[in-house]
C-alpha cells in the first residue's frame, strides 16, 4: 500500500512540474491464457474453472505528464472456452455420484451437452511508465479496478429405454475488485500511428453462485444451490495499433 501511495505522489508531483503532455489510444487483439484453478480440470477441486486459452480484446490508452510518467487505463474482454472433454467426463461422474438411480446409457455418445463459455471484463486505471528509445517506447503499467465475471452455464441430457434425465447448471458471478500488471513495446511512426505488443497478468476473485436443476421422470424435481470463491488468473498477450496525440 505504501508503494502505491508513493507512486501516486511521484506522478502528482510530475504533473505539477510538467510543461508538456503526450499520450495515445489503441486497440489490441490476442489470447487469454488461464492459470491455476481457473484452468484446472480436477473433479475434486470446487474452484476448477475448466478454462482454455481463448480470445482477448483490449482497448486502452495512457496520458503522459512528461517523457516517462503518466496515467493509464484499459478495458479488456476475455472469452475463455471450456475444456469440453474434461467437463463432459466430470459431469458424467457427477451424475453417477449424486444420482445412482439415473443410469447412464451404455453408448455415451447418446448424451447431449450444451456448454457455455467464461466471459470476463476488466475496467482498470492506474500509473503508467514509458521509457523512450528513439521511436520505440518500453511501456509498463500497474492498474486496478473492477472485474465483471460471467460464468458458463452447462446442461447434460440423456434418454434410455427406462429413463430420461436432465441436469442444468445456472451460474452467476458478481462484480469484484481486480488488478492488472504488464509491459510491452510501442513503436511510433512519423505520422503518429503506433504499433504495439503488450503482455498483461490480470487477477481477481469473485463469488460464483451455482444452482443445479435436475429433472428425472422417475424422481421429483430437485434444486441445489451452492456458492464458492472463484479465483481467475490470466495472462493476455496482444498485438495492436493505435494513435498518438
Amino acid at each position: 500500500m505504501r508503494i502505491l501511495l508513493f507512486a501516486f505522489l511521484v506522478i502528482f508531483s510530475q504533473i505539477a512540474c510538467s510543461q508538456s503532455s503526450d499520450g495515445f489510444m489503441g486497440i489490441m487483439m490476442g489470447v487469454a491464457v488461464p492459470l491455476g484453478d481457473f484452468a484446472s480440470t480436477d473433479y475434486d477441486n470446487v474452484q476448477a474453472g475448466y478454462a482454455t486459452t481463448s480470445f482477448n480484446l483490449t482497448m486502452d490508452g495512457a496520458y503522459l505528464v512528461n517523457d516517462y510518467l503518466g496515467f493509464g487505463g484499459a478495458v479488456s474482454f476475455s472469452n475463455n472456452s471450456l475444456n469440453t472433454g474434461a467437463i463432459k467426463t466430470n459431469l458424467e461422474r457427477y451424475v453417477q455420484d449424486n444420482y445412482p438411480e439415473a443410469e447412464l446409457p451404455e453408448d455415451l455418445t447418446l448424451i447431449s451437452y450444451d456448454l457455455g463459455v467464461w466471459n470476463h471484463v476488466n475496467l482498470m486505471v492506474g500509473p503508467f511508465l514509458s521509457i523512450p528509445a528513439n521511436r520505440i517506447h518500453f511501456d509498463f503499467r500497474a492498474l486496478g479496478g473492477l472485474s465483471f465475471v460471467f460464468p458458463p452455464e452447462s446442461e447434460m441430457y440423456f434418454m434410455t429405454d427406462d429413463d430420461e434425465f436432465r441436469t442444468y447448471r445456472d451460474n452467476k458471478g458478481k462484480v469484484s475488485l481486480g488488478y492488472m500488471v504488464g509491459g510491452g513495446i510501442r513503436y511510433m511512426s512519423r505520422k503518429n500511428a503506433i504499433i504495439r505488443l503488450m503482455a498483461d497478468y490480470s487477477s481477481t476473485k469473485t463469488t460464483i453462485e451455482i444452482t443445479d436443476y435436475h429433472f428425472d421422470i422417475d424422481l421429483p424435481e430437485e434444486n441445489r444451490k451452492t456458492e464458492h470463491t472463484q479465483p481467475i488468473h490470466t495472462v493476455t498477450v496482444g498485438l495492436g495499433i493505435g494513435w498518438a496525440f
